[in-house]
Protein backbone atom coordinates (compact mmCIF):
# COMPACT_ATOMS: atom_id res chain seq x y z
CA UNK A 1 0.00 0.00 0.00
CA UNK A 2 2.94 2.32 0.57
CA UNK A 3 3.98 2.04 -3.10
CA UNK A 4 0.40 2.85 -4.11
CA UNK A 5 0.25 5.86 -1.81
CA UNK A 6 3.41 7.26 -3.42
CA UNK A 7 2.26 6.59 -6.99
CA UNK A 8 0.00 8.38 -9.45
CA UNK A 9 -2.61 5.62 -9.02
CA UNK A 10 -3.55 2.36 -10.72
CA UNK A 11 -4.30 1.27 -14.25
CA UNK A 12 -6.17 -1.83 -15.36
CA UNK A 13 -4.35 -4.38 -17.53
CA UNK A 14 -5.68 -4.13 -21.12
CA UNK A 15 -6.57 -7.86 -21.28
CA UNK A 16 -8.63 -7.76 -18.09
CA UNK A 17 -12.39 -7.25 -18.40
CA UNK A 18 -14.47 -6.01 -15.46
CA UNK A 19 -18.25 -5.83 -15.22
CA UNK A 20 -20.60 -5.24 -12.32
CA UNK A 21 -24.25 -5.92 -11.66
CA UNK A 22 -25.87 -3.60 -9.16
CA UNK A 23 -28.91 -4.81 -7.23
CA UNK A 24 -30.26 -1.73 -5.44
CA UNK A 25 -33.18 -3.61 -3.92
CA UNK A 26 -30.65 -5.73 -1.99
CA UNK A 27 -28.06 -2.94 -1.57
CA UNK A 28 -25.50 -5.20 -3.20
CA UNK A 29 -23.23 -5.37 -6.19
CA UNK A 30 -21.72 -8.36 -7.97
CA UNK A 31 -18.33 -8.05 -9.68
CA UNK A 32 -17.28 -10.16 -12.64
CA UNK A 33 -13.65 -10.27 -13.78
CA UNK A 34 -12.99 -11.98 -17.10
CA UNK A 35 -16.38 -13.66 -16.78
CA UNK A 36 -15.90 -15.04 -13.26
CA UNK A 37 -17.83 -13.79 -10.24
CA UNK A 38 -15.65 -12.35 -7.46
CA UNK A 39 -16.21 -12.32 -3.72
CA UNK A 40 -16.31 -8.66 -2.73
CA UNK A 41 -17.51 -9.09 0.86
CA UNK A 42 -16.82 -5.92 2.82
CA UNK A 43 -15.54 -3.98 -0.21
CA UNK A 44 -17.12 -0.56 -0.75
CA UNK A 45 -19.71 -0.59 -3.53
CA UNK A 46 -18.41 2.70 -4.90
CA UNK A 47 -14.87 1.30 -5.11
CA UNK A 48 -16.12 -1.74 -7.03
CA UNK A 49 -17.96 0.53 -9.48
CA UNK A 50 -14.91 2.78 -9.83
CA UNK A 51 -12.61 -0.15 -10.62
CA UNK A 52 -15.12 -1.75 -12.99
CA UNK A 53 -15.88 1.46 -14.91
CA UNK A 54 -12.42 3.02 -15.25
CA UNK A 55 -9.13 1.88 -16.74
CA UNK A 56 -7.21 4.64 -14.96
CA UNK A 57 -7.66 5.11 -11.20
CA UNK A 58 -5.86 8.23 -9.96
CA UNK A 59 -4.60 8.05 -6.38
CA UNK A 60 -6.81 11.01 -5.45
CA UNK A 61 -9.90 8.97 -6.30
CA UNK A 62 -8.65 5.89 -4.42
CA UNK A 63 -7.62 7.64 -1.18
CA UNK A 64 -11.12 7.76 0.39
CA UNK A 65 -11.35 3.96 0.22
CA UNK A 66 -7.86 3.04 1.38
CA UNK A 67 -8.72 3.36 5.08
CA UNK A 68 -10.83 0.17 4.98
CA UNK A 69 -8.94 -3.14 5.21
CA UNK A 70 -11.33 -5.01 2.87
CA UNK A 71 -10.75 -2.37 0.18
CA UNK A 72 -6.98 -2.64 0.61
CA UNK A 73 -7.16 -6.44 0.37
CA UNK A 74 -9.31 -6.18 -2.77
CA UNK A 75 -6.89 -3.81 -4.53
CA UNK A 76 -3.87 -5.82 -3.37
CA UNK A 77 -5.33 -9.06 -4.74
CA UNK A 78 -6.05 -7.45 -8.11
CA UNK A 79 -2.51 -6.06 -8.15
CA UNK A 80 -1.04 -9.42 -7.12
CA UNK A 81 -2.81 -11.07 -10.07
CA UNK A 82 -1.41 -8.28 -12.28
CA UNK A 83 -4.88 -7.10 -13.27
CA UNK A 84 -4.15 -3.70 -11.77
CA UNK A 85 -0.77 -2.04 -12.17
CA UNK A 86 0.73 0.80 -10.13
CA UNK A 87 1.43 3.90 -12.22
CA UNK A 88 4.93 5.05 -11.32
CA UNK A 89 5.87 8.72 -11.50
CA UNK A 90 9.00 7.75 -13.47
CA UNK A 91 6.86 6.14 -16.20
CA UNK A 92 4.84 9.33 -16.61
CA UNK A 93 7.92 11.57 -16.79
CA UNK A 94 9.57 9.46 -19.53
Amino acid sequence: MEALAQSEGLTRHPCCRFAHLEQPEHSSITLFINGSEWDTSGVSMDLIKCVANNRLLPIGELNPWLGIQANQNFLFELWRLQWLEVINNECIDS
